[in-house]
């Protein structure tokens, strides 16, 4: 699946650059209906946060700038008002992130625009804190290097015969037959081993006679009825020619072609497997045919839902609507530890077509990251049902013709996305999978009745984690990391 990874609220673009001292910063900012905000005085507050991005911020400032005609601003980070010190940052405690805050009316109002990683230090600012390297001369001496004499060096070197060398070992004397080694210990024996003959049936005595041979047949008793008489009729010629007498043929047991053809067990074991797998198909088929035909009943509220086959996975056709004990939020109530639902655009009246939407905390209720298949992860889904994880989310876009068009075949309803490229495309809504655009939450609603996020049980981050994302304006679905705190929809699936 395609991964992106949404990290801005507001901004189209933001540049980041590196002065002497300074660090320079440009955005695009928009409202929440997405329109420029132009030729404005707008405030903007930026943190310098170091070693952990939910830190406490060592550097904070603040700036009125003013906004171009194409929504722009520009500033530099380090020459804003502030009482810290920006020179006395250690950059070297990474990883440091900025942290930029902005209230378009030019109050106090702030809300977050970004938080982003900085993946390259300022050169500048390190080098100012790197010190003055001590003077070492002290502890450096000189060093001679060897001599090599004259000899070692010269084209041809001096050839000497060992007794030629001085202080050499004396070298013992070394034997130059079998003869000179002494048989001190008594190893090497020349009797008692006697020569190699061959035996003889018919000898009598010597070496070569072979004792206790037995003389006739009569000798040999049959206490244990090994030898029994048999009488064969057929050959194995005759068993292995095609259409025999015996109504059988040897021609190939594990691969049998024709119908007097006699198999192994190996070939009858094989049959039974691929029966048995047959049968356990079927039968399952059978069990499932009323839950997809009735649907079901989330026992905790009584809500009624749809189900769906698509290849091997049993889904709910529709949104989870199960409110439960879960806080609802408001417009400024978001967490990525405390669980929320929010109603679709804010409106009460959404939930029935489009369910409730979740941030992760309230979809995972409590329980760990899975990337597992399935997942093992019920969350906020009713009992025998789980939060999918992001593979089987990638599964189920696998058999439903793949990335390029799976949008457009999980979708449905054509009124409410409207005349749109995903709704324009021949694929649309023929699964009955009935993805709907319920929008999302993210410190305010958006994309309600061009876009759906849904949920995964994967976490990328402490603060992130994996979702996938059906617009409007493609046919393909994207699977992408966003914060926790998102409000997203739920689709259960069948354990």
């Amino acid at each position: 699946m395609k991964r992106l990874i949404t990290i801005a609220i507001l901004i189209a673009l933001s540049l980041v650059t590196f002065a002497q001292q300074t660090i320079g910063f440009q955005t695009v900012v928009r409202k929440s209906s997405g329109d420029l905000v132009r030729d404005k005085q707008i405030a903007v507050r930026t943190s310098i946060i170091l070693g952990d991005v939910n830190g406490e911020s060592i550097y904070t400032e603040t700036h009125n700038p003013w906004t171009n005609t194409n929504g722009t601003v520009s500033l530099n980070i380090g020459a804003g008002v502030t009482e810290d010190d920006f020179s006395q940052i250690d950059w070297s405690q990474a990883p440091c992130y900025i942290k930029v805050e902005i209230d378009t009316d030019g109050g106090e109002n702030y809300k977050v625009l970004s938080v982003n990683q900085i993946l390259a230090v300022p050169h500048a600012f390190y080098a100012e804190k790197a010190g003055n390297v001590p003077d070492v001369s002290g502890f450096i001496t000189e060093e001679n290097d060897p001599t090599v004499p004259d000899w070692a060096m010269a084209d041809t070197k001096p050839a000497y015969d060992y007794s030629e060398l001085a202080n050499t070992p004396e070298m013992p004397t070394i034997p130059t037959n079998i003869s000179a080694f002494d048989n001190d210990a008594q190893y090497i024996t020349m009797d008692e081993v006697p020569a190699q003959v061959n035996a003889d049936w018919n000898a009598t005595d010597g070496v070569e006679q072979i004792l206790d041979k037995p003389t006739q047949i009569s000798a040999f008793t049959n206490d244990g009825v090994y030898i029994t008489t048999y009488t064969e009729s057929q050959t194995i010629a005759n068993a292995a020619a095609l259409g025999n007498s015996v109504n059988t043929q040897l021609k190939d047991v594990a691969n049998p072609t024709d119908a007097q053809d006699a198999v192994n067990k190996s070939y009858l074991d094989s049959i039974a497997e691929r029966y048995n797998s047959i049968i356990a198909a079927h039968n399952k088929k059978i069990d499932d045919l009323p839950l997809l035909l009735n649907g079901f009943v989330d026992e905790r509220d009584g809500t009624h839902y749809k189900v769906i086959k698509l290849g091997d996975q049993i889904w709910m056709a529709e949104n989870l609507k199960y409110a439960g004990d879960i806080p609802l939020g408001g417009i400024n109530d978001y967490s990525d530890t405390l669980p929320y639902r929010y109603y679709p655009n804010g409106q009460a009246d959404n939930v029935e077509t489009y369910g409730y939407l979740y941030n992760w905390t309230a979809s995972m209720n409590g329980e760990s990251s899975s990337n597992a298949e399935p997942s093992g992860v019920q969350g906020v889904c009713p009992a025998g049902w789980h939060l999918p994880g992001d593979r089987e989310w990638s599964t189920l876009t696998s058999s439903t013709c793949g990335y390029y068009n799976a949008a457009a075949i999980l979708s449905g309803n054509k009124n409410l996305w409207g005349s749109v490229t995903l709704t324009e495309s021949e694929y649309f809504g023929t699964s009955g999978f009935n993805i709907l655009p319920a929008g999302c939450y993210w410190t305010f609603y958006m994309d309600f009745g061009s876009s759906n996020r849904l949920w995964s049980s994967t976490e990328d981050t402490a603060t992130g984690a994996y979702n996938v994302n059906v617009s409007s304006n493609a046919t393909n679905i994207s699977n992408e990391i966003t914060m926790k705190y998102c409000g997203f929809s739920v689709r259960c699936i069948k354990d």
